[in-house]
């Protein structure tokens, strides 16, 4: 339980940045380079028991419904098309924070931005599409900032 908490603790300083979305996921990645024990006394221990995404989001309830609404917001998606957004982007950021626990991969922070920055867009993309609302003014914002580390809110 005080793993949890002390994780959870890491991860909500991402709602002092923007986009927090992808703070949330860099943040996730770097706490398994910092602190591998502990991540994986987390996520490798075999404790959670299901379906990985739908655990985790269970396990930070509290700290989702800040994420799910940016991107709500960010991206004009409904609040299930952000959900699904959310935990297919932590099935990603899990798998880089996996890969670089192994030792499997060394990554700049500005290179798994991009990363998780190019899989949301074609995640938002193929939502849009899904949904036939792809609008030129979202695509451009989003290309504007692939590259864009997240900020400190002021």
């Amino acid at each position: 339980a005080r793993a949890k908490q002390e994780y959870a603790s890491y991860l909500r300083e991402c709602l002092h940045f923007r986009p927090a979305f992808k703070a949330f996921g860099l943040r996730w990645i770097r706490f398994a380079e910092e602190e591998p024990h502990l991540f994986r006394l987390l996520f490798w221990s075999g404790k959670l028991q299901g379906d990985f995404p739908e655990r985790v989001t269970e396990m930070f309830a509290d700290l989702l419904e800040p994420l799910l609404l940016e991107a709500e917001n960010e991206f004009s998606l409904c609040e299930t098309d952000a959900r699904w957004l959310f935990q297919h982007m932590l099935v990603q950021a899990n798998g880089i924070a996996s890969l670089a626990l192994c030792g499997e991969m060394e990554l700049s922070e500005a290179a798994v931005s991009r990363s998780l920055s190019e899989s949301c867009m074609s995640m938002v993309f193929y939502l849009k599409i899904k949904n036939g609302g792809l609008d030129t003014a979202l695509a451009e914002r989003m290309i504007a900032g692939i590259d864009r580390l997240p900020e400190e809110k002021r």
